[in-house]
């Protein structure tokens, strides 16, 4: 089994969701993915299949002798299975922290590109004095 990791920008809940302009305010969510490489080698096999016998079909179609064609590939019954046969429990996790409107206090675009930009200058990462990159 693997996993992977990743964030998804997701809008603040209560937000105008047709703001006048582009929304500067987002709030991440980190989001876990499951899956199985041979599950996913099995589906690719399955899919290659459909599409050499779908081409297959449509050479015979268009009057290509029979002879020059591959034989169709017919899977065993079986084998519409493997793609989920060793598929993890929990295959899509979703954590946040749900963040409304109530808790943010809205900034023009441009204050907000200052502060950026003074904190990047000075080297602060957050203004709360206990906070550490170890927690």
């Amino acid at each position: 089994m693997y996993g992977s990791r990743f964030y998804d920008a997701v809008p603040i809940e209560g937000a105008d969701p047709n703001p006048p302009s582009r929304d500067p305010h987002c709030q991440f969510q980190t989001i876990f993915l499951n899956w199985n490489a041979h599950g996913v080698v099995a589906a690719l096999e399955m899919i290659s299949a459909s599409i050499q016998n779908i081409c297959a079909f449509l050479r015979w179609w268009t009057g290509e002798p029979t002879e020059t064609l591959p034989g169709l590939v017919a899977p065993a019954d079986e084998d519409f299975e493997k793609p989920w046969a060793d598929e993890p429990s929990i295959t899509l996790l979703r954590r946040n922290l749900t963040i409304t409107e109530n808790h943010i206090d809205r900034l023009p675009e441009e204050r907000l590109m200052e502060i950026l930009q003074d904190r990047m200058s000075a080297g602060v990462q957050s203004e709360d004095p206990g906070a550490s990159a170890g927690e």
